[in-house]
């Protein structure tokens, strides 16, 4: 399986969170994609996890997706497990300033730092807030 994190920026007082995660949920459900969004005044922080190809296809719609702008690969990798096996896709909201989006956005630490500060993050500070299936 495939675990793959990018960022992208989009303008979004013109999108609709709503929908990006309804369309998303029941889509991941079809395909066997889990993962986590992390939304922020200038874009998003995504993991997703799944399938190779699935994950490769997943990656080109988002490219594709004009609600996206200089969307960057931050970290991939190969798993053995799912880091989120039960969430078609969790979100949260974060302010810019947040150390996690800092972390990300300066990216100066190796791909798989980064997926564990992602990680841990989600697990500890966000799964009471904004768990959702």
């Amino acid at each position: 399986m495939k675990c793959l994190v990018y960022s992208s920026k989009s303008k979004m007082a013109q999108i609709s969170l709503a929908d990006i995660l309804l369309t998303s949920r029941v889509n991941n459900r079809k395909f066997g994609i889990t993962g986590f969004l992390v939304a922020h005044s200038r874009g998003f922080i995504q993991l997703i996890e799944g399938e190779e190809a699935v994950i490769d296809q997943l990656y080109r719609n988002i490219n594709d997706d004009q609600r996206h702008c200089d969307v960057k690969t931050i970290a991939v990798t190969t798993i053995q497990e799912r880091r989120f096996p039960d969430w078609d896709m969790g979100y949260t909201y974060l302010p810019s300033n947040h150390q996690l989006l800092k972390d990300y956005l300066l990216n100066k630490q190796d791909q798989q730092s980064l997926i564990d500060i992602f990680t841990r993050f989600i697990r500890s500070d966000v799964t009471l807030l904004s768990r959702s299936g």
